[in-house]
């Protein structure tokens, strides 16, 4: 190969590298500040005497289900505050479907 493709190819190599660590790396702080809100609330939820087993768990497994694509953090708590409202707790239920109206994560759930 001519070294004029060649140079031209590691700088385009190089550039790409360092867009996908930025991506990565602003990926990773918005999943560490949606870790963090989710644990707050959850908290603020076990404090307040409703049923929320093991609060930094279940943070740690949204912030997880948060970082893959497409998926977000409503992909957990829908469900979980269905489960609750079919259980007969209507305040957890009607709480986590306001904090995924409100925040979500910062992604729309359609």
């Amino acid at each position: 190969m001519p070294k004029l493709w060649v140079k031209r190819f590691g700088a385009h190599l190089k550039e790409i590298t360092s867009a996908l660590g930025n991506y990565l790396k602003a990926e990773m702080i918005m999943v560490f500040i949606s870790f963090i809100i989710v644990l707050a609330g959850l908290y603020i939820f076990k404090f307040a005497g409703m049923n929320v087993a093991y609060p930094l768990l279940a943070a740690l497994g949204i912030g997880f289900v948060d970082a893959l694509p497409i998926l977000g953090s409503g992909s957990v708590m829908i469900p979980w505050a269905i489960i609750s409202a079919m259980n007969g707790d209507m305040k957890l239920a009607i709480r986590a479907f306001y904090i995924i109206i409100n925040y979500n994560g910062g992604k729309a759930v359609y």
